[in-house]
């Protein structure tokens, strides 16, 4: 695949979102700055109270506040690839924690930081500038090849659509790092596949749908049926007709004969 083409899907994922949510806009704070929350963060100590301090990521991630997620996120990292260079399997022992290994901690703080970049890449893109960019799509058809042409044109010397692309690309990588620290955490493969889904007719389908599956198939190894029908709703809505499904079928009617 080209550079330019590599390119074009990063800005196309983006504007497919936006267009799949169309009032995106209702979903930012007002003004596109998120409320004024005190990030606590800053006053944590991860190797104290790990689950207190992701749990504080999490909320950074839905109160908006990413770039307050960012840094407590690699503040984390930074304690925990620690233990994972000189041991992998290092423990930090709290009950709370389910994947307490270090590398699943790193997994599972790479895929937090992957999802707050994901947010980053949406919120580049207020409602105003996107509105423009979709003056004369087809809302039943959705993003034609046409379409996709004259809205890249458009981005060419965009800002915000370079900046949104920079915050795709960390997101799809710090997901693939999360999936490299541990490919058997369903997370990231579940967040991989939503990232590129909406890049289906920009070449991506297979790729997203292999990662939905993946989701929902360590999803049911871990006994976890709701987080696997979610995956399996992802891959079903993205491609009705995916081969994946099948086999999915077919895991899950196994899975619930052996209980």
């Amino acid at each position: 695949m080209s550079s330019i083409r590599r390119s074009l899907i990063c800005i196309v994922c983006v504007i497919a979102i936006a267009f799949m949510f169309s009032k995106v806009s209702e979903a930012f704070p007002k003004n596109d700055k998120p409320a004024a929350v005190e990030n606590k963060l800053k006053k944590m100590d991860f190797s104290k109270e790990p689950v207190a301090y992701m749990t504080e990521i999490y909320k950074s991630y839905h109160d908006w506040r990413v770039d307050d997620g960012i840094d407590g996120a690699k503040k984390a990292l930074a304690v925990v690839n620690g233990m994972y260079e000189k041991n992998i399997n290092a423990t930090i022992n709290d009950p709370k924690l389910k994947r307490n290994r270090a590398f699943e901690i790193k997994s599972t703080l790479h895929t937090m930081l992957g999802m707050l970049y994901y947010r980053k890449s949406l919120m580049t893109f207020s409602g105003k500038s996107i509105t423009p960019l979709l003056d004369g799509v087809d809302k039943k058809k959705g993003l034609s090849d046409k379409d996709l042409e004259r809205i890249s044109e458009k981005l060419k010397n965009d800002k915000s659509s370079s900046d949104a692309k920079k915050y795709f690309n960390s997101a799809r990588e710090e997901f693939q790092t999360a999936v490299k620290a541990d490919a058997a955490n369903p997370v990231p493969h579940f967040q991989l596949g939503t990232i590129l889904g909406p890049g289906a007719s920009m070449g991506q389908t297979a790729e997203a749908e292999k990662e939905f599956f993946t989701a929902a198939k360590l999803s049911i190894g871990e006994n976890d049926p709701k987080s696997a029908a979610r995956a399996q709703d992802a891959l079903k809505n993205l491609n009705p007709k995916s081969e994946y499904l099948k086999q999915l079928a077919k895991i899950m009617k196994e899975s619930k004969n052996a209980k």
